[in-house]
């Protein structure tokens, strides 16, 4: 699918647009900010490492297109696990975009480890990364007319609950279970409410197209950066290029899937995904089904008031 989008987005001129892509200092992100700039858009990179930020623009700087000379590339540096951080990386965001963001992708956190920690506001740090931080960043963007076009979140979407119980969206009620367990029950916590959240925001800013994608295998070092234990990471480092010829993508590779979404929405392929599937994806752009609660739109708006209510 990544060779199918690059295809696509060959011929993609972007030198009148603005990207903010968060988790942009590494992996997907990294991809999503270097082929945001090979297509001429200006792009402020938001993340935890200031270094690793100044390191991006600096590749985006580099891939510009000859003769372009509108492009421009930032950095917001914050901690996207603290609400601190999330609202001054919005506030950030809408000044050093002028007010004007045509699109959003979201990267940061990553897949749900096995273990239970919480940060320093008492929210359950995963949960306060992957989930509140993306829905953060999104709200107050689209709700003070930021955000113009479209917003990517790229995790896993979709799961199979019919009954969800709000209260324990952190995961507080399993976490002493074995890791194998609590990994389990982050992911269907975090794609449920994160689903339902979704939907609430198509309806209530139906001007901007919200997508929620699973990337699939994407040989990055989440793996490592994620505390996996010993020896996932060294698999993932030994066998990640065999992976990326075969059934998976590289970090830069797999940027054409979020970008042609985004930015390329003219593609007869992009109209049949936002009039046919909902934009919720596969890795392969097929359709996910959303959870039979998270369908109900009174439940959309508990979900999307439950994550408001950190933010207070």
């Amino acid at each position: 699918m990544s060779s199918y989008a690059r295809n696509l987005n060959s011929g993609l001129n972007l030198s009148s647009k603005l990207a903010v892509v968060a988790g942009g200092s590494q992996g997907i992100g990294r991809g999503i900010a270097i082929r945001l700039a090979r297509a001429g858009s200006s792009v402020i990179v938001v993340g935890r490492n200031e270094a690793k930020l100044e390191e991006v623009v600096e590749h985006c700087r580099q891939n510009v297109p000859f003769g372009t000379t509108t492009a421009h590339f930032d950095y917001v540096a914050a901690d996207l696990s603290a609400i601190s951080g999330m609202k001054a990386a919005s506030e950030a965001i809408e000044a050093k975009s002028k007010g004007r963001v045509d699109y959003l992708f979201q990267t940061q956190g990553g897949p749900p480890m096995g273990n239970y920690n919480l940060t320093s506001d008492g929210v359950e740090s995963h949960f306060a990364t992957q989930v509140l931080s993306r829905f953060a960043l999104n709200d107050a963007l689209a709700s003070k007319g930021v955000l113009k076009s479209a917003s990517v979140n790229v995790a896993a979407p979709g799961s199979k609950v019919s009954e969800y119980n709000l209260d324990d969206v952190e995961s507080i009620s399993s976490k002493n279970s074995n890791a194998l367990s609590l990994m389990l029950e982050k992911a269907k916590n975090e794609g449920t409410v994160t689903d339902a959240a979704t939907l609430a925001m198509q309806r209530k800013y139906p001007h901007i197209r919200f997508y929620h994608i699973f990337p699939g295998i994407v040989t990055t070092k989440a793996a490592a950066n994620q505390g996996f234990p010993f020896p996932l990471p060294q698999l993932f480092a030994l066998f990640g290029p065999v992976i990326e010829r075969t059934v998976g993508n590289s970090a830069e590779s797999y940027a054409e899937i979020p970008v042609l979404l985004a930015a390329n929405e003219s593609e007869q392929k992009v109209r049949e995904i936002d009039s046919e599937q909902g934009g919720f994806l596969d890795n392969i752009l097929k359709k996910v089904e959303v959870s039979e609660w998270g369908q109900k739109p009174e439940n959309q708006d508990k979900a999307y008031e439950k994550l408001r209510s950190y933010l207070k």
